[in-house]
């Protein structure tokens, strides 16, 4: 994918025709960066599988080639979304992401932005549903804030790490799925790890990050467009049969479940491939 830097600082990558007016928007989750979509896209130019679209995948600010600093929340990304979404020249829009990413694109479609035609949610993190680490995290949440303004103010005083590795998520992903087929089946669960995730961005980046995954969202009935969800069935994070009570609030919604733990771009590539391009396909069709 082409990585594309704007003067703001925001930074995104983008596959396909660069001049073609619909575009498949993915944001990606907590922690990660543009290249979660690398595969997916990689893959959709190679077989031609999306005519006249292109795939953009922003780094949100914060995580990746995005600035590194400063505070983040979800208005300044939206509004970062905003900016791209003018620079590609995007008319039609089909608006997607995982997990954080999910949630993000959520609240942008609750708004009704220009040109939305679908929403793809994988494996949203609905606070109704929350298990496991996310439960334990949420109820914590009102900390996150102060505790990013501090790591910030440290950044300021000149304390904190001045560089980050770049993380691949194509050959992360690749990785994972040869450990989980040398391991019978058992999926890497240091793809939940903080101690992993810290290194690839700024404490106070992935505090703030933390907190928006963990904010409530919009009421789902304020999704006007066709939505596609998939949701993992192993529930590491969310409750399906609870986030699925949720997701039904929306009106024109399709549910998808998926043999996964919670990272289905990575353990169920061709699953979520064939799912979001049919979507997309049928869309078409309407």
């Amino acid at each position: 994918m082409e990585i594309v830097e704007s003067r703001t600082g925001a930074a995104w990558r983008r596959s396909g025709d660069p001049g073609a007016r619909r575009a498949l928007v993915l944001f990606h989750g907590l922690a990660s960066n543009g290249s979660r979509w690398r595969e997916f896209a990689e893959t959709v130019e190679a077989d031609e599988s999306l005519p006249g679209w292109k795939i953009v995948a922003p780094d949100l600010r914060g995580h990746g080639r995005s600035a590194r600093r400063g505070r983040i929340d979800s208005k300044r990304w939206a509004r970062d979304f905003e900016t791209m979404r003018v620079a590609e020249g995007i008319e039609t829009l089909v608006l997607g992401g995982h997990c954080l990413g999910a949630n993000l694109a959520i609240r942008i479609a609750a708004g009704g932005p220009k040109g939305l035609a679908g929403l793809v949610l994988v494996e949203p993190m609905v606070p109704a549903a929350w298990a496991g680490i996310a439960a334990r995290w949420g109820r914590f949440r009102f900390i996150l804030p102060p505790l990013a303004a501090l790591a910030r103010a440290a950044n300021a005083l000149g304390i904190g790490r001045r560089s980050f590795p770049e993380l691949d998520l194509k050959a992360s992903d690749i990785a994972a799925r040869r450990m989980q087929a040398d391991d019978d089946g058992h999926f890497n669960t240091d793809y939940a790890s903080p101690q992993r995730d810290i290194r690839f961005l700024p404490t106070a980046s992935y505090l703030a990050a933390l907190h928006e995954t963990l904010r409530p969202l919009p009421a789902p009935e304020r999704i006007a467009c066709p939505t596609l969800a998939m949701l993992s069935s192993g529930g590491l994070f969310g409750d399906p049969a609870r986030t699925r009570a949720w997701l039904e609030r929306i009106e024109r919604i399709r549910i998808v479940d998926v043999a996964a733990q919670h990272w289905i771009p990575t353990e169920q590539p061709e699953a979520m491939r064939s799912q979001l391009l049919r979507f997309v396909s049928d869309l078409g069709r309407d």
